[in-house]
């Protein structure tokens, strides 16, 4: 009984350890192909579909890579903080519960973006958010113990973990001004611009318009109103009840907003 012990102990260490190597490998490509693509530190990582896969190959770690359908939770508010979590391919819903009891959903994550990581390095117990899957996704889950050791042990991951942390500092940042300085004219159609980032045209909008009106604290009725002009101007389209945007539509949302 003795070394049957040992031996079970010696094989989850064995697997403790190949887990560690394996996200060590992921992280060490992951940074060198970001040291390629990011620019300066600050500025975000927006991986097109099957992106990663230029960087990572899902044979070589079954283990740590997940695919989800859309609906799904990753994670619920409050729940144990015990993963991190790297959305790779997909869209996701940051949820939050009102006082009142209603649901604020925010459908705003889409890859690159590191979920937990915040939560762990602040030293969290608990995942501050619901996220669910807005769309089918594929992410990388390793346990946040795991991944801060890499970051403390490896100056190179820790430069890369700050430039996540940057990037999502600088979006809040960029969501709160625009919500403080611009119309809701304004402020749709900025939102739904970053729905297209990385994603191939024509790009249909993946969450409802209440999400929108929800995540950008507008009455679902102002939504409505302006959805119906910019669909009477050409800005947006209408395919099944659907948000649409073509490349050319997008093209001219982006020069509308720049002249604003």
């Amino acid at each position: 009984p003795g070394h049957k012990k040992m031996t079970y102990v010696s094989l989850i260490g064995k697997k403790a350890n190949d887990m560690r190597q394996e996200l060590l490998l992921f992280f060490q490509s992951l940074e060198r192909y970001v040291q390629d693509y990011s620019g300066p530190v600050g500025g975000a990582f927006h991986f097109r579909r099957n992106e990663w896969r230029r960087f990572w190959s899902e044979e070589v770690s079954p283990r740590l890579l997940r695919r989800e359908q859309a609906g799904s939770y990753l994670f619920r508010f409050d729940q144990p903080l015990d993963s991190v979590y790297i959305l790779l391919e997909g869209g996701c819903c940051v949820e939050k519960y009102k006082p009142s009891g209603g649901v604020f959903t925010d459908s705003s994550r889409y890859p690159l973006q590191m979920f937990g990581l915040l939560e762990g390095i602040a030293g969290v117990p608990a995942y501050t958010a619901t996220m669910r899957c807005a769309e089918d996704c594929v992410c990388l889950k390793a346990p946040v113990e795991t991944c801060l050791h890499l970051l403390r042990s490896n100056p190179d991951l820790m430069w890369l973990a700050l430039q996540f942390l940057s990037s999502f500092s600088m979006e809040y940042m960029d969501a709160s001004d625009l919500l403080i300085l611009h119309d809701p004219e304004f402020l749709i159609l900025s939102r739904l611009c970053r729905c297209c980032l990385g994603k191939s045209f024509p790009v249909t909008v993946p969450y409802k318009k209440e999400d929108l009106a929800n995540g950008l604290n507008l009455n679902l009725r102002t939504v409505y109103r302006y959805l119906a002009r910019f669909y009477e101007s050409g800005l947006l389209s209408s395919v099944r009840g659907k948000i649409t945007i073509t490349q050319q539509q997008y093209q001219a949302i982006e020069s509308y907003l720049s002249a604003k």
